[in-house]
């Protein structure tokens, strides 16, 4: 069972489960919405690419499950 905070029945890391469990959907659309950016680049844009990847998964992670609210 989850950790709870001690005077509460929120869960402790629900931030992080809510990540966790939501990431792997929005990486794909992510990935596929930067598919033809990653195979036009080479090595050095590529990484480019893969930071932009990267900030997009936060940014809809964080509007899908606000690290501020209530789990």
């Amino acid at each position: 069972m989850a950790p709870r905070s001690p005077n509460s029945d929120f869960l402790a890391d629900g931030c992080n489960r809510a990540w966790k469990a939501l990431e792997p959907e929005i990486r794909r659309q992510v990935e596929a919405e930067y598919a033809e950016a990653w195979k036009a680049s080479g090595l050095l844009r590529r990484w480019f690419v893969r930071r932009r990847i990267e900030a997009e998964v936060r940014r809809r992670l964080t509007e899908r499950a606000p690290p501020d609210a209530f789990y």
